[in-house]
């Protein structure tokens, strides 16, 4: 499987802080990882919730892991030639084959 990944570049938000008691925005960096991206599949678009099915979706495997939003946590951001994509789902495959980590990302309109 490692053979269809290409370099895929991921934004990758640090955090964000208090400065003289102003909320300043974290600064995301730019990290490159290794991917095979598919378009998603119908099934793949059912599980997103309703806002963000209308926007188009790609999945990504890879051996890295990426970042979902969780509370204060922002997603990361992969930017791909048909725009930029949040990873809005993770699913990690660990059937001792072919170990590696499923993500469903929803393009950022």
């Amino acid at each position: 499987m490692s053979s269809f990944r290409r370099p895929v570049t991921i934004s990758r938000y640090g955090a964000g802080s208090y400065v003289n008691g102003v909320w300043t925005q974290p600064v995301p960096f730019g990290v490159t990882i290794r991917a095979s991206v598919q378009p998603a599949t119908d099934r793949d678009m059912q599980r997103l919730p309703e806002g963000r099915r209308q926007t188009g979706a790609v999945k990504l495997f890879t051996n890295d892991t990426l970042l979902i939003e969780i509370g204060t946590q922002k997603a990361d951001r992969v930017t791909l030639p048909t725009g930029t994509y949040e990873v809005a789902q993770a699913d990690a495959w660990q059937n001792g084959v072919i170990n590696h980590n499923a993500y469903l990302c929803v393009r950022v309109v």
